[in-house]
């Protein structure tokens, strides 16, 4: 026969085991959850900066280079004239 001291401090052991799997259930459960919507998250701001920045930073390349452009053609007409004398 048990003794009643030794049979509490095994029913509060298996206690304080079961809580402990079931607080490490649950901190796992919360880390693959976090872990999962971080990375819904991430997709989401990735996509949006592709498709509504990337066509902004090609525009706006393109922008440069044309007024790059139209400032040679402006400085190349002017050294065709020549020096102008007074």
């Amino acid at each position: 026969m048990m003794h009643p001291a030794l049979k509490n401090t095994e029913t509060v052991l298996l206690r304080v085991q079961r809580k402990l799997r079931n607080m490490k259930r649950n901190v796992t459960r919360l880390t693959k959850r976090t872990v999962s919507f971080a990375g819904w998250v991430l997709w989401i701001a990735g996509t949006a900066a592709v498709t509504l920045i990337g066509p902004v930073v090609f525009h706006y390349d393109k922008e440069c280079q044309l007024l790059e452009m139209q400032q040679q053609i402006m400085q190349s007409q002017q050294a065709a004239m020549g020096p102008v004398l007074n």
